[in-house]
């Protein structure tokens, strides 16, 4: 079938089982498509198709129909990729165009073009209601914007970009009309983007999603707020930096080299286990980070803080830092397991153990929860003990593997740390506050302890 460029059809059900529609011109259809053979708009098309029924609609059938052209959506009741078990995935190779109601996805996926879609609004988007969302290719350039136009219950589209020294990948998105571990009843916007790739591996995208008023649960502060993603539900999130919204409203992330589920949360949200990356601290800049349980510093991108920054992590049972944290020499740093629920809302003074003697049963008793206490101190020189932050551990010419934990005396571990086939390892104690901590250092077989002084 050959529409020519000032020609017009206007059809109710299109049902197509072998053939092909080129068109350059207007396809009106008012009804349902059910295509049944692959490509059914020729590549070579240039107008428009357009539905406008005067109820819903659905584009359903065994194959993609894959548009070219322009495809308009023009029906307040709204159009929908089948909510059956038949149907099939849909391309827009072109342009996607709103003029009214929504374009529902149910359980399949829409890819489009590199054209953004145009028309977009608060009654006027894809609906990602189910297990369906929206594929679109992200070019890794560091510059290109991607605008993912999706929402169930209101508009909640999200923008991303992939650095240049990412990879371009095709991603999906939907959005979910709750926060990722859907419990949670404040300090948190209750939407999650659910995010995929076709290739894993390779990303580095920057995360921008948008949200309304009425999305906000209660207390969420607009004003302090960060981009967080999770790949456990909602049990642990890799916090962005936190700041001021834009806009109506949305807030960005960098640079996230793996993906999940995104949502937005305010300071005074505090996760069961927080990961901190791709953080740097400049001078005068202030900021803190808390996790329920686990505080991981510097996973798989470095945390910095440069001389005259301020930096403070709490957490209820552990803080570990990784290879990739670095606080430089004017900077405050401070670590501590907090005994009193106070996280970052309200600190509570790091506590440490006093500058005195401590019964060595006490040691005992700390070292028996990572495994016991040994009695082969002497196979390692800690030095200098006290310390004002620089600690060697020198294992006396043996190569050694092993986790090395410095642990206050509550028993909350402070840093922990694996070595591998080394005869020395160095550890940076600026950011711990003046006082007593023990040295733990288990192979797996045997365990030593070694009592430590931290002075300022």
């Amino acid at each position: 079938m050959l529409i020519g460029s000032s020609s017009s059809v206007i059809a109710n059900d299109v049902t197509n089982s072998g053939g092909t529609i080129t068109n350059n011109g207007n396809l009106y259809i008012k009804g349902n498509l059910v295509n049944n053979t692959a490509a059914l708009m020729a590549s070579s098309s240039t107008g428009t198709v357009t539905f406008n029924g005067s109820s819903s609609q659905e584009i359903t059938g065994d194959y993609d129909a894959s548009f070219y052209g322009t495809l308009k959506i023009d029906n307040a009741s709204g159009v929908a990729l089948t909510s059956t078990s038949t149907g099939s995935n849909q391309t827009v190779n072109g342009t996607l165009t709103f003029v009214n109601g929504l374009l529902t996805l149910n359980g399949f996926d829409l890819t489009i073009g590199s054209a953004d879609p145009t028309g977009t609004g608060s009654a006027k988007y894809i609906k990602t209601n189910s297990t369906g969302g929206v594929k679109r290719s992200v070019i890794a350039d560091g510059s290109t914007n991607v605008i993912y136009p999706i929402g169930i219950s209101a508009y909640n589209p999200v923008t991303l970009q992939n650095a240049a020294t990412g990879t371009t990948d095709d991603y999906a998105v939907r959005v979910v009309d709750n926060e990722p571990k859907n419990s949670v009843t404040s300090h948190m916007v209750n939407r999650s983007w659910v995010i995929t790739e076709s290739v894993s591996g390779g990303s580095e995208l920057t995360v921008t999603p948008t949200w309304n008023a009425g999305d906000e649960l209660t207390g969420f502060d607009r004003t302090n707020c960060a981009v967080g993603f999770t790949t456990d539900n909602g049990t642990t999130y890799n916090w962005k930096a936190y700041g001021n919204s834009t806009g109506t409203y949305s807030r960005t992330g960098n640079t996230y080299i793996a993906i999940g589920s995104y949502t937005v949360a305010d300071k005074d949200y505090v996760s069961d286990n927080t990961i901190v990356t791709d953080i740097d601290l400049a001078s005068g800049q202030t900021d803190c980070y808390n996790a329920v349980d686990t505080l991981t510093i510097a996973l798989d991108q470095s945390v910095s803080v440069q001389n005259g920054g301020d930096a403070t992590f709490i957490a209820g049972e552990k803080i570990l830092f990784k290879p990739g944290f670095r606080s430089y020499s004017g900077s405050h740093s401070h670590a501590y397991i907090t005994t009193s629920s106070n996280f970052c809302t309200n600190p509570s003074p790091p506590v440490a153990a006093p500058l005195s003697d401590t019964d060595e049963e006490d040691i005992a008793t700390i070292a028996d929860m990572f495994g016991g206490i040994s009695n082969n101190n002497d196979l390692i020189n800690v030095y200098p003990n006290p310390t004002n932050g620089s600690l060697t551990i020198d294992f006396l010419g043996v190569e050694t593997t092993a986790t090395i934990r410095v642990v206050n005396f509550q028993g909350g571990i402070i840093l922990e740390t694996d070595i591998n086939k080394q005869l020395i390892k160095k550890l940076d104690l600026r950011f711990l506050p003046e006082g007593m901590y023990i040295i733990v250092i288990n192979n797996g077989e045997s365990q030593i302890t070694k009592k430590i002084v931290k002075n300022y």
